[in-house]
């Protein structure tokens, strides 16, 4: 298999893999194991980044006394990060970049292996590798289009209610299925008096409340039901999800999976066709060559990656760098 890398390029490749045995395009373990030698380097310099005991983004070494890039959306407010060779460190938030959603991470760790950036883009068509922290890699794809900037698409957070009442407080009419307000136990017939502290004066108030948060902003709900008043906290989710009817194209994009919750708003990207999770992007996207052209950003869709170039990545370092308090600079 290591003939593989080259003799076949992507479009060769797909001409061939009606000739492989069916364990190699029905599992892509094999022929990921193909890639194995060109993340050698890469995956030393990959860590996965937790949130209490579960895996919620990769990351990267950018320097070798533990400064670590990631994706800053997915982080909870205390993580740790677990390096290629099992040791684990409790990691401290230096900074986050609103712009390319990266967070910048310090661990109290030296002589460790930075990443080595590639100086271009890829072209269309190259091989995109994306290293974990195992010896196969996670995932392997294509790129399918150069630089563009994704536009942002702000999208309001939803509750997942039907209501009733033009003034006082609103009464929930109905619950959607797969909501937060189905999972925050909301039932038909409550009377939904405050959000967050301020009294609602009909369904319109509270619509517009709503409007005004994103999916997965936690909300508190003081709630009237059978004459108990009841304090409720709810997440939102996106409109998506607590849509009984989805669109053709919102079913045919989750049929791959979970998509990122922060997918839009990016100067520049650079797209691929790898199947990533949601957790698995924060990492290096790796070229043949085994130096990383950019940061997997997003899952967008069933077949659409996101990476941010590295030459927008680079300086983001620097800048965050900057925020770090003189605590967390004073280890180094």
């Amino acid at each position: 298999m290591g003939l593989l890398l080259g003799l076949l390029t992507p479009s060769s490749a797909s001409a061939q893999v009606m000739g492989l045995k069916p364990r190699l395009y029905t599992t892509g373990s094999t022929l990921r194991r193909a890639f194995s030698e060109v993340i050698a380097h890469a995956r030393v310099s990959t860590v996965q980044i937790y949130s209490g005991n579960q895996v919620v983004a990769l990351g990267v070494i950018v320097a070798e006394d533990g400064w670590i890039l990631t994706k800053a959306s997915e982080l909870g407010q205390k993580v740790s990060c677990r390096l290629a060779d099992g040791e684990s460190f409790d990691a401290t938030i230096v900074g986050t970049h609103e712009a390319t959603d990266l967070a910048l991470l310090k661990i109290d760790a030296a002589d460790l292996t930075p990443i080595e950036w590639e100086i271009s883009d890829p072209a269309v068509g190259q091989w995109v590798v994306t290293p974990g922290v195992r010896e196969v890699p996670e995932a392997i794809g294509v790129v399918g289009v150069g630089r563009r900037k994704i536009d942002l698409e702000r999208e309001s957070g939803v509750l997942g209610v039907q209501l009733q009442g033009e003034t006082g407080a609103p009464r929930v009419a109905h619950v959607f299925p797969n909501s937060g307000a189905e999972m925050a136990g909301l039932k038909v017939g409550d009377l939904i008096e405050k959000i967050d502290g301020v009294t609602l004066t009909g369904r319109q108030s509270m619509i517009n409340r709503i409007h005004k948060r994103n999916p997965g902003d936690a909300i508190k709900l003081s709630v009237l039901r059978d004459e108990e008043e009841l304090e409720v906290e709810a997440t939102l989710t996106s409109r998506e999800i607590s849509n009984e009817f989805l669109s053709r194209i919102a079913v045919q994009n989750r049929m791959g999976g979970d998509l990122s919750s922060r997918r839009t708003g990016f100067e520049a990207v650079i797209q691929h066709d790898s199947v990533l999770r949601p957790e698995e992007c924060g990492g290096p996207a790796i070229g043949l060559s085994g130096k990383a052209f950019g940061i997997n950003i997003a899952r967008a869709g069933r077949t659409e990656t996101y990476a941010l170039p590295a030459d927008l990545v680079r300086p983001v370092i620097d800048e965050l760098k900057l925020q770090a308090p003189s605590s967390v600079v004073s280890k180094e």
